[in-house]
């Protein structure tokens, strides 16, 4: 990660998060925005590899930036900060394309290691937003839509992933091998170009909302 833009309203809260970009990535270069008028003042201006972005800011909702970016810059990371941990914003901005979703209410040392993980592929995510999610696909099961081509059972077995369940039992969910839920998984993940289990999720609540 080498640019990236922080937008958060309170100036103690913009501090932190900068402190923590600048430890999870050593050298990035960060631009702030205290508002949504200046966050699209800065994504006219450049892309960045990252955004940290507030959902309530003064003049407007951080979702509208999140769609402007996945939009026009398709190759930023988004990430939500957030002190919101209700459904309506969780799934509003991972439906809007955020890739990740963060509570404030995290450690400084938290927040470093969810930010981190980004490099190893991991969507970051505050456990309390994992368990989260996992609770609304075991209470909430929908049809994932006919996107990126995925065929009735790797439907079945891309739900059985966003809500939490391990290969040994959706094998055993499905009636079908441990060899074989692999070799679906597999095929799931190239479809949809992701290489972990919660991005996999995370694409599947996409699917659901878009």
């Amino acid at each position: 990660m080498k640019t990236a833009l922080l937008v958060d309203d309170y100036a103690p809260i913009r501090e932190l998060l900068l402190d923590v970009l600048q430890h999870a990535f050593v050298g990035i270069e960060v631009k702030q925005a205290e508002n949504l008028k200046q966050a699209l003042d800065w994504s006219n201006q450049q892309t960045f590899s990252i955004a940290l972005v507030d959902l309530n800011l003064p003049d407007g909702s951080g979702i509208d930036l999140i769609v402007r970016l996945r939009e026009e810059h398709p190759q930023t990371f988004i990430v939500v900060s957030t002190v919101f941990d209700d459904d309506h914003n969780l799934f509003s901005a991972l439906g809007a394309g955020a890739h990740g979703y963060i509570l404030k209410e995290e450690s400084r040392g938290k927040l470093i290691a969810l930010l981190e993980g980004i490099i190893q592929g991991n969507p970051p995510l505050s456990p309390g937003i994992a368990r989260r999610l996992i609770q609304h696909f075991n209470h909430t099961p929908k049809k994932i839509k006919d996107a990126y081509q995925l065929s009735p059972r790797e439907k079945e077995v891309l739900q059985l992933i966003a809500a939490g369940k391990q290969r040994k039992e959706i094998a055993r969910e499905l009636n079908i091998s441990v060899h074989t839920t692999s070799d679906y998984i597999k095929v799931i993940y190239r479809k949809l170009n992701v290489s972990s289990r919660s991005e996999a999720a995370i694409k599947a609540i996409s699917l659901q909302l878009s």
